[in-house]
């Protein structure tokens, strides 16, 4: 099952809107601290364009802002867009932690790279393994920076104090957490279920739909195949083609055919004995099963 589809219903509106709103707040905060940044610094210090770019690290993060900008025009979640997202927070991450590694907007960072990796379901899977990963990560990043600045082991406590501050606001919003992941996850499994009802039901009314196609076909080869019988080849006079089509249709018996017609019942019986013989049946019954067609 693809992300997408896990990202059903509620969840999946949640995503989209997380997506647009952190599209737009670092699209915000990005051209906000570009223009603050070279007003700063090319007004107050007089540094050059070059100078800005690089020791305010302005080219960096313009090249951040611009995919911001574009995702916010998405108009669905995407998973390419969501990935996008933590990829450019991890690195902004490491590049703050680079610079200095007691930088506060490296772990800043780290931290809104793992809440959003969980939120978007990244970490939902194998959480506690990935949630070690991201830590033993951010430790190598933290320590090789410090080994540059020739500060070895300093990030231990740096790492420390992280996962003191990540298990506090836990246990703080634990109860928070718990209702919501609950929520979330009954409304995802009520979801599921209403969208396996929904394939059920269109399974079978396409099923349905074939047995009627079939059924209707059949009635149509059935009725196609019912001829009228061929009462010329049988050579039956006017008074005895009436007297069937009087038999036929009515299911009459010889003294309503007899009282129809204006004859005895003696001559109905005669012109039946005929008609017998003329159209190879042995009683009226048969008559009737063939020329059932024959006057609608």
């Amino acid at each position: 099952m693809s992300m997408k589809q896990k990202q059903t219903g509620g969840t999946y509106h949640s995503n989209f809107l997380i997506q647009r709103r952190i599209s737009l707040l670092f699209s915000v905060v990005g051209i906000a601290v570009i223009i603050s940044n070279f007003i700063i610094g090319f007004y107050i210090y007089n540094y050059s364009i070059n100078n800005l770019l690089f020791k305010y690290g302005l080219l960096l993060t313009v090249f951040l802002t611009i995919p911001f900008i574009l995702f916010y025009f998405a108009k669905k979640a995407n998973l390419f867009i969501q990935i996008t997202h933590v990829i450019i927070l991890l690195f902004a991450s490491t590049f703050a932690i680079f610079d200095t590694y007691e930088n506060i907007y490296g772990s800043a960072f780290w931290i809104i790279f793992y809440l959003l990796s969980y939120k978007y379901g990244f970490f939902r899977k194998y959480t506690l393994l990935k949630s070690i990963i991201a830590f033993i990560y951010l430790f190598f990043i933290i320590e090789l920076s410090a080994h540059f600045d020739n500060k070895p082991f300093s990030g231990v406590g740096i790492i420390i104090f992280l996962m003191f501050f990540m298990t506090l606001l836990y246990f703080i919003y634990k109860a928070e957490i718990d209702r919501v992941l609950f929520s979330e996850r009954k409304l995802e499994t009520n979801i599921v279920n209403l969208i396996l009802e929904k394939d059920q039901l269109q399974n079978k009314i396409e099923s349905e739909q074939v047995k009627l196609e079939i059924l209707e076909k059949e009635i149509a080869l059935y009725e196609s195949d019912q001829k009228p019988f061929n009462l010329d080849q049988c050579r039956l006079t006017p008074t005895e083609l009436k007297i069937v089509k009087i038999l036929t249709v009515n299911r009459a018996t010889n003294r309503e055919i007899s009282e129809e017609m204006g004859i005895k019942e003696s001559t109905v019986k005669q012109h039946f004995y005929r008609i017998f013989n003329k159209m190879g049946v042995d009683e009226r019954y048969q008559i009737i099963d063939l020329c059932k067609y024959n006057f609608e």
